[in-house]
């Protein structure tokens, strides 16, 4: 049995993002001027909230109410931005359904001017990528889950190449608002120093995006709105996802500079477990199979080199059941003159078989262990 996280397929027109427009949301009627999108910023809520539910709810009219929100989930308290006066909106927002898949939900029309990055006065002229970039918010957790945040990135990646394509729109390129060369990729806190918004310090301020990204946080220099390393590595994934398709890959392990992955359909397994032979793998956020001590929706397992999982064994003096769970045990080998033995607490084990850091020990009626 294969257990998978989301495969990632591109948007089309034909396959747009689930739309849950919010018309009676202060932004959605407050903001009443068409815009031609002409680039993308992305935000964070900066809130330890992934769930959709928090911030996106249907009208209480909409047709399809029932519908989106079995798929969404009901927010009880009533204080998402459909309900309750909010002097911001975004075009759409990303994070997890009900069901804890992630995805998009459109919250409005692509070309309705959102109120979302602020603005900064200057001689008595509003400067706002409010004007120019269709924005959208990423619910955020607790900036910890690199599997979550793989998903919302791969997501919001998937989701610019589409709008790019709508727009006709360069990830790479620049525009000129009010006399400032502005990147058409950016976040909330590039058009600050852009002079275009209010000092929020999203994306920058999540935590694991670093490390998924392979990039150190002190090489980024997040005042260069043009040249910092995280924008270079989005536009970088853009543009890449605007391509075609790449053939279907082969099902099954595929090795790739020493790392290896697996294929379903075609497509790279990413934060999901695999079970092949008997044995159970886990794919981590880039796809590339773990191996040693591994952290997984706050679990500890241990991967043996080749990948498979430990189960009923000590590894590093800590015990781990038959579902892969490090237990609270924790032994380590006693000697005295009369022999050897293994201990944890006041338990040690006796006429039996013991796996000890991945080799296997026998243990006589009083408990030593039987020397070959």
């Amino acid at each position: 049995m294969i257990i998978m996280s989301r495969m990632f397929e591109k948007y089309t027109d034909q396959n747009p993002p689930i739309q849950c427009f919010m018309p009676d949301s202060t932004w959605y009627k407050g903001s009443t001027a068409a815009f031609t999108p002409k680039g993308i910023l992305w935000h964070d809520t900066g809130a330890d909230n992934p769930w959709l539910k928090r911030y996106v709810q249907p009208a209480d009219n909409d047709p399809k109410r029932d519908e989106l929100l079995q798929l969404i989930g009901k927010n009880t308290y009533g204080n998402d931005w459909e309900h309750t006066e909010k002097q911001a909106g975004l075009n759409c927002w990303v994070g997890k359904l009900q069901n804890g898949q992630v995805t998009t939900l459109q919250a409005g029309p692509w070309t309705k001017r959102p109120w979302g990055c602020g603005s900064q006065r200057r001689n008595n002229v509003d400067y706002s990528l409010n004007d120019t970039h269709i924005q959208w918010e990423i619910c955020q957790d607790a900036k910890t889950d690199k599997a979550y945040f793989a998903d919302v990135y791969e997501e919001s990646v998937q989701l610019s190449a589409y709008l790019c394509k709508k727009f006709n729109i360069d990830p790479n390129g620049t525009i000129t608002y009010k006399g400032i060369k502005v990147p058409t990729i950016v976040c909330h806190w590039d058009s600050y120093n852009l002079g275009c918004g209010s000092g929020h310090g999203d994306i920058y301020d999540w935590t694991v995006m670093y490390d998924y990204l392979g990039i150190s946080r002190k090489s980024v220099n997040i005042n260069d709105p043009y040249n910092n390393a995280i924008n270079l590595r989005i536009r970088s994934d853009i543009t890449k996802a605007m391509k075609d398709p790449e053939p279907t890959h082969k099902d099954g392990w595929c090795k790739v500079d020493g790392k290896w992955y697996f294929y379903q359909n075609g497509q790279m397994l990413k934060s999901s477990w695999v079970t092949y032979k008997g044995d159970r793998y886990y794919m981590g956020a880039d796809g590339a199979m773990v191996t040693g001590w591994q952290t997984i929706e706050k679990l500890d397992y241990y991967f043996y080199s080749g990948g498979a999982m430990a189960v009923d064994e000590w590894i590093d003096g800590w015990f781990l059941d038959m579902d892969g769970h490090k237990t609270g045990n924790k032994g380590s080998w006693k000697t005295d003159k009369t022999g050897k033995w293994w201990q944890a607490g006041s338990w040690y084990p006796k006429n039996r078989y013991v796996r000890i850091d991945e080799k296997e020990y026998q243990f006589n009626s009083k408990g030593y262990l039987i020397e070959k």
